[in-house]
């Protein structure tokens, strides 16, 4: 029965091919979305995973680092130096803010480093060097092309001029991007005098990094004290909430298009078969048959409309890294292989529409003109 399920399919190469060729360009509406989805969900938190410390110290009521506020006393950092189990902490500065360039602005998250300090610095660099001194700024590489940007010129942070001297990758994101100066810029610029944003703890070799945050709450008052998994977790959330929930909208509304044009598509394939299958009752062919060569057919028009659209998607990426950079996209295996279950199921479903209506009527009917 499969075999003949085959042939048929096959009868029309144009029909297949063509509904195939819908439900992929349809499918790659979804693919996209979930690829900016899951780009944007990883560079939006970019920093925090970056900097790869055991524990995030912060004010009391703060519990990530997207839109968030932190002061903390100098001399607590001190005190957390002390604690059993701490190795070193480095302090960093933080500040939402505008970043300006010519007729060109764009929200930035501020980080000031600590001089001669490369604890917190950026992780990957396109270009220039990685660790401002006094009066220089490191931006994201992307927002300097796109602002026609080079190094040696300059960008203007709360009303202050920075020399541009490097330029960093993977630190952009639709939402935010990160620029670096040093700490002591960013304290003028906060008016900031005794105070860290927050630090960054890492523990002794073997040490528990939950267990040290609990010990660093317990002895130092008024702060908290978060594992690095947790932060950023928390850090991810604040985020979706606050932008890449847009995204995810979108993701959903494409993948209802999606569906609904994918529906169509297959019931009109499958109808168009309905006197092949009422002759192959007539034939005495039992209903599952006919049910299982109906369910193959639309599994295998499934899965090719779904490689039309992955190798679509693939080829699209290079032009989408130049013509929109600032874009990332990033498929993921689960995206994939949810999206093959929710798409063969969808097909099997439209398909059996007409059969079922097929089983309704007389078989007899199929051979009357």
């Amino acid at each position: 029965m499969l075999r003949w399920a085959f042939k048929s399919l096959i009868a029309e190469p144009l029909s297949f091919l063509l509904t195939a060729l819908v439900l992929g360009v349809a499918l790659v509406l979804v693919i996209f979305f979930e690829a900016v989805f899951a780009g944007e969900s990883e560079n939006i938190i970019a920093y925090p995973k970056s900097i790869n410390t055991d524990v995030w110290v912060m004010q009391r009521g703060i519990f990530n680092m997207h839109m968030a506020t932190s002061f903390i006393w100098d001399w607590k950092r001190d005190r957390v130096s002390g604690i059993e189990g701490v190795e070193k902490v480095t302090p960093i500065l933080y500040l939402n803010s505008i970043v300006e360039a010519g007729n060109k602005r764009w929200f930035s998250f501020i980080v000031g480093l600590v001089e001669n300090d490369k604890r917190a610095g950026p992780w990957k660099m396109a270009s220039g060097k990685p660790y401002p001194d006094n009066g220089e700024a490191v931006i994201p590489k992307i927002l300097a092309d796109k602002s026609g940007l080079k190094l040696g010129e300059v960008v203007r942070i709360a009303n202050k001029i920075f020399k541009v001297v490097g330029l960093s990758e993977d630190t952009f994101s639709m939402a935010n991007s990160v620029t670096f100066i040093t700490y002591s810029d960013l304290r003028e610029i906060m008016s900031l005098t005794g105070s860290d944003s927050y630090l960054l703890v890492d523990a002794v070799p073997g040490t528990d990094p939950e267990l040290l945050a609990e010990r660093i709450r317990n002895e130092v008052e008024k702060i908290n004290a978060l594992p690095s998994n947790e932060f950023i977790k928390n850090d991810r959330e604040m985020a979706m909430q606050m932008g890449v929930e847009l995204i995810g909208i979108m993701t959903i509304i494409g993948a209802a298009l999606a569906i609904s044009l994918s529906m169509f598509m297959l019931y009109v394939f499958a109808a168009r078969k309905r006197r092949d299958l009422a002759i192959l009752k007539a034939l005495g062919v039992s209903n599952g048959a006919v049910y299982l060569s109906t369910i193959f057919q639309a599994s295998c028009l499934a899965i090719t409309g779904l490689l039309i659209a992955v190798v679509l998607v693939y080829a699209a990426i290079p032009l989408t890294d130049s013509f929109a950079p600032q874009i990332t996209l990033q498929i993921t295996g689960s995206s994939l292989l949810r999206l093959s279950l929710v798409t063969i199921v969808v097909a099997v479903l439209a398909s059996l529409i007409p059969v079922r209506q097929v089983m309704k009527i007389d078989p007899l009917l199929a051979f009357q003109r």
